[in-house]
């Protein structure tokens, strides 16, 4: 794996969290996609809600939408590089969120978060960003051809880069909450059952449906 990756893999994930990656691993490249899927939807958090028969991404927009476009386990074959984009648009989210602060990159927010944070959270989120800059941007890339940009990661190292992201969205997730802006759903901890996951069982509600925006 890419040295940021490997390196916030073995610094700030858990046994379990390295298992539970190391799983949904295993059931893509395996091929066996609807479980891949349902562990996928037992991963992330409730991104909708129920309205008149109808779906609608939970507010704020920012920090859910993303997750909506994480759930497709084809696509951290199809095109890896998104998925890490739009995980750090998901960060990008909950700090805006957290700071009231808009329209600034990821790397801005994490500079403006460094003067009143944590200052390991900062240093994650700083390395975290150096992925999610190679994935937005694979042109910076020296070594890459300009034709190819989709194989810039792998499978693998996307899947660890959500888990990643989880492990650093749950630490913004509670500094939301102690600063009186809770969000309405939150991650789940890690069930022993997703260590071996097996199952094509339960179905999310919101797989395939186009969810409506919320606006506020």
């Amino acid at each position: 794996m890419r040295k940021q990756i490997s390196h916030l893999t073995q610094s700030i994930l858990s046994e379990n969290e390295i298992a539970l990656a190391n799983r949904l691993y295993y059931l893509i490249k395996q091929r066996k996609m609807t479980k891949s899927w349902a562990l996928l939807e037992q991963i992330l958090p409730k991104f909708w809600r129920e309205e008149k028969n109808s779906l609608r991404t939970l507010w704020p927009d920012g920090v859910y939408r993303t997750l909506y476009y994480l759930d497709e386990p084809y696509d951290f074959v199809r095109n890896p590089r998104h998925m890490i984009v739009l995980m750090g648009n998901h960060l990008e989210g909950l700090l805006e969120h957290l700071m009231d602060i808009h329209g600034r990159p990821l790397g801005g927010l994490i500079t403006a978060f460094s003067k009143t944070g944590d200052s390991r959270l900062t240093t994650s989120l700083r390395e975290f960003n150096k992925i999610y800059v190679r994935a937005k941007h694979p042109s910076a890339d020296p070594f890459l051809e300009k034709r190819l940009d989709r194989r810039t990661f792998s499978t693998r190292e996307a899947i660890f880069c959500l888990i990643i992201m989880r492990h650093l969205s749950i630490q913004l997730f509670d500094l939301l909450r102690e600063n009186g802006k809770p969000l309405e759903e939150g991650w789940k901890p890690i069930d022993p059952e997703w260590l071996s996951w097996d199952r094509e069982e339960p179905i999310s509600p919101a797989r395939g449906v186009i969810s409506l925006r919320e606006h506020k």
